[in-house]
């Protein structure tokens, strides 16, 4: 019993913490969606994980590319919401500057062990199709993808990443493992 509420006060903690860290979407120009906060490098660079954050542009809490090859430049941003005590990947394309797409969430706890980071247009394989957790005849389609414009990637330090790429106008994702 003692357990449980000793893990209700960390993660209101933490809520509290992202709370207070969260700048207000006006700060970076975006109109996030309600409820939604984009973090700050400060908010971030704490913990075992900063170590990597170092080396990442922006702390690894924004990404910016042609996502779809309109050759404007498209922003994602790490974002928080309490209400939802979830972090999500928000983005704006370029066309679309006054709404926000969430193309990835999950628990808040795992906010501080993740960062975006833009990919360059190139060839990229699925963790499984290197013959990671499944057999490599078994990969789902798209396994392997050639982008033509920029991609994010949502890393996972010292896990795997996945790569979301824009395809026939809709965020599609691989998981990798590099």
């Amino acid at each position: 019993m003692i357990h449980l509420i000793l893990m209700r006060i960390k993660m209101i903690a933490a809520i509290v913490f992202f709370l207070l860290m969260a700048q207000p979407s006006a700060a970076r120009g975006l109109p996030l969606p309600d409820g939604w906060a984009p973090f700050t490098p400060a908010a971030v660079n704490t913990g075992p994980n900063a170590k990597y954050r170092s080396h990442i542009p922006d702390a690894g809490i924004s990404a910016a590319g042609d996502f779809d090859g309109d050759g404007k430049q498209d922003i994602a941003l790490l974002a928080f919401n309490a209400d939802r005590c979830q972090y999500g990947v928000l983005v704006s394309m370029s066309a679309h500057l006054s709404s926000m797409e969430l193309i990835a969430s999950g628990p808040a706890r795992q906010a501080l062990g993740i960062a975006l980071r833009t990919l360059a247009p190139g060839h990229y394989q699925a963790a499984c199709a290197k013959g990671y957790g499944h057999k490599k005849n078994e990969c789902p389609p798209d396994t392997v993808i050639e982008t033509t414009h920029d991609a994010i990637e949502l890393m996972a330090f010292e896990s795997a990443s996945s790569i979301y790429y824009m395809s026939n106008g809709r965020f599609r994702k691989i998981s990798i493992s590099d």
